[in-house]
């Protein structure tokens, strides 16, 4: 289940699974995973034309383990999170 807002996206993932999408107005941002990653990977996700096309953030903000990075997300956009073989992740993405 997720709780979103234009500031906040907190979910949980379990396997590999895409977030829901929360629209960003642009600015800096946290980004925080914490979990069982076992041998998988949290991605923080943008896309500029609405959903159509994904792109990774970066690689401060693409974890294998339990951490957390900014981000700088310069113009409107949806994110998302991708989780791909993890085992259970829990996220959350605010605005600073």
């Amino acid at each position: 289940m997720a709780v979103e807002s234009q500031k906040k996206l907190e979910v949980t993932l379990i396997g590999t699974a895409d977030s829901g999408e929360l629209e960003w107005a642009g600015g800096v941002g946290v980004f925080e995973a914490d979990g069982e990653f076992a041998d998988g990977t949290v991605t923080l996700q943008r896309s500029v034309d609405g959903g159509a096309t994904w792109t990774d953030m970066g690689e401060h903000t693409t974890l294998t383990a339990s951490g957390g990075g900014r981000f700088v997300a310069s113009n409107e956009a949806k994110l998302r999170v991708s989780a791909s073989g993890v085992g259970t992740v829990t996220v959350v993405i605010y605005h600073l």
